[in-house]
């Protein structure tokens, strides 16, 4: 800026004057502002500031480097008034940590530079949303550990990341899946320990064509400052690793099949076998037991499933069995006792044992259930039934009318059926005398309009006390409406 001004006339002060103030207005203090790279700068170096200066919109690129910025809140930058940067540099800034939002919001960051730091690891999403980063730069921190999603938010167009001079010594394999367009790997300078771990990392960086060309193996001794970018996968070696699913003493019933599993990795692929009491079990189909063994994956990434299946528990079966692995580089063995339950130990595994509490619990509330609806059941036919009869017999039932002259209880209780007639019946004549029981009329049907009261026997008996005061005692179903007496016309 002073070589440009000092080209310019005295006379053509006067006309620069508003767009200096202009530029300066913008550039706040102790910083300063310059075109750097062909970017609008604001030049912070070593200034012994521990918070960002405020500043304009008008900033592309800040370096910030030699100050200590180790307490540094999140949404730093843009609070500052630095959201529109393209670049940004913070070396030797005493950074052992940082918030996961420090850099929110720099949706045009195109340059990150972490270098010369304290930082150790990096957590999940340690970085938030920047999708136009194209170089990340973490090299000479002490980093140790690195999660597999930390770069997940990057985006796209990251390009480049420089990870050398750091205390790496292995990366999980899908570290680098989200970024695609990944060309560029720095990792030199990290005690890389070349085991099957750092070779499932290997194969991913081969199939996207970014192997590092100069990062060296500090162990296993064997491959100690080699170049792990030009190995062969099997060269990713590691002693065989063997896990046992079942507990160390593992209770079983007399005269059932008891299967044993046994899961095994390693680089070169181990040899497995199974062991009774220190005595090495022949593999394949026996009388009493076989062995099963099946394989998945290849090279440093292969995995060795064994099963062994004791088909009839007995005395002679008991005792502790172990799966033991072993390769070139060494030699892994677990073991497992097998008993019979006794009664205490069938209580107390009964006890101690989730799924069977869970069972339990289960069944006396599907069993309580029934049973409740069973009631409900029993409860409903029984009111049905008695509803049922209580109709029925509400409709089948009659009511004796009454007289209209109204009698003493005392005088009605003389024309009651066991009552006899004083007076002697006459003689019969007539065609009577020829007719039988069944040739005499009964009472009416129920659809006459007259009923009369006949006993059960017309041939029993006088009827002559039926009849007082020249009415006769008629009966009517209840569901009538008509209670009409009528007069004897005889």
């Amino acid at each position: 800026m002073k070589t440009l001004l000092s080209s310019v006339p005295p006379w053509a002060y006067i006309f620069f004057l508003p767009v200096l103030e202009v530029i300066s207005s913008f550039c706040p203090s102790p910083c300063q502002c310059k075109w750097l790279e062909g970017k609008y700068t604001l030049d912070c170096i070593e200034k012994n500031i521990t918070r960002f200066p405020l500043s304009g919109d008008n900033i592309e690129a800040v370096i910030l480097d030699k100050n200590d910025f180790s307490k540094l809140e999140a949404f730093e930058f843009v609070n500052s008034g630095l959201g529109h940067v393209r670049k940004v540099s913070m070396k030797f800034c005493k950074l052992d940590k940082f918030e996961d939002d420090l850099f929110s919001g720099l949706t045009n960051l195109h340059d990150l530079d972490l270098s010369h730091n304290m930082l150790t690891q990096l957590t999940r999403h340690q970085f938030p949303s920047l999708p136009e980063l194209r170089s990340l730069d973490l090299s000479q921190n002490s980093l140790s550990s690195v999660h597999k999603d930390s770069f997940s938010n990057l985006g796209s167009m990251l390009v480049r990341i420089d990870l050398s001079g750091n205390s790496l010594i292995s990366i999980p394999w899908t570290t680098f899946i989200p970024l695609p367009n990944l060309k560029q790997l720095s990792l030199a300078g990290n005690p890389w320990h070349c085991d099957c771990q750092l070779g499932d990392l290997h194969s991913e960086l081969v199939r996207k064509a970014v192997v590092p060309t100069q990062a060296t193996c500090s162990t296993p001794r064997a491959l100690s400052t080699k170049h792990w970018a030009t190995f062969d996968s099997t060269q990713f070696t590691c002693s065989p690793s063997v896990s046992l699913p079942h507990p160390h003493q593992h209770a079983v019933l007399r005269g059932t099949l008891v299967p044993l599993h046994c899961q095994v990795s390693g680089n070169p692929t181990p040899s497995v076998t199974w062991r009774q009491n220190g005595n090495t079990m022949p593999k394949g189909i026996q009388d009493t037991y076989s062995i099963r063994q099946t394989k998945s994956g290849e090279g440093h990434s292969t995995a060795i499933f064994s099963v062994l299946t004791i088909r009839n528990m007995s005395t002679s079966a008991l005792g502790t069995y172990s799966c033991l692995a072993k390769n070139t580089v060494g030699i892994d063995e677990k073991e497992i006792r097998i008993s019979f339950y006794d009664s205490a130990g069938v209580f107390e595994e009964l006890e101690n044992s989730p799924v069977i509490v869970i069972v339990g619990i289960s069944a006396a509330t599907v069993i309580i259930v029934i049973i409740t609806l069973m009631l409900v059941i029993v409860c409903c036919i029984r009111r049905f039934k008695d509803g049922k009869s209580r109709s029925s017999s509400h409709s089948s039932s009659f009511t004796i009318l009454d007289y209209k002259d109204k009698k003493s209880t005392k005088d009605l209780d003389l024309f009651r059926p066991s009552w006899t007639n004083p007076m002697p019946k006459p003689p019969r004549t007539g065609a009577y005398d020829k007719m039988s029981c069944e040739d005499i009329p009964g009472t009416l049907s129920r659809s006459s309009t007259r009923q009369t009261y006949i006993p059960s026997d017309p041939c029993d008996g006088d009827t002559s006390h039926l009849s007082v005061d020249g009415y006769d005692c008629a009966t009517l179903p209840r569901s009538d409406t008509d209670w009409t007496r009528y007069e004897n016309t005889a």
